[in-house]
């Protein structure tokens, strides 16, 4: 876990990675992008939590997501800005891809 890494700025995600886990980058006060790789099929709970300074989260497979139990869009997740506010402020429960 990279939490409370507040001087993390870039993070590059392996392209077999499966799973974020819970609280995984929460709190991290400089990151500012990140990349969701198309393998990636579960976000956990308060992964970006709190990273402030979060602008773009691009999903490489958008389509299939909940936040809980709720369905999100994959043209809520094509807008960067909209993802970013997705998962690190409104939607911060276990995500999931079918």
């Amino acid at each position: 876990s990279f939490s409370y890494c507040v001087n993390l700025e870039k993070v590059i995600m392996s392209k077999k990675l499966i799973n974020i886990g819970e609280n995984a980058f929460s709190f991290c006060l400089k990151l500012t992008n990140i990349i969701i790789p198309q393998s990636v099929i579960s976000i956990g709970e308060q992964a970006f939590y709190g990273c402030t300074a979060l602008e773009s989260i691009h999903f490489i497979n958008p389509s299939g997501w909940k936040a809980g139990d709720v369905s999100i869009k994959k043209s809520d997740l094509l807008n960067k800005f909209t993802a970013s506010a997705f998962l690190s402020e409104i939607y911060i429960e276990k995500w999931t891809r079918s």
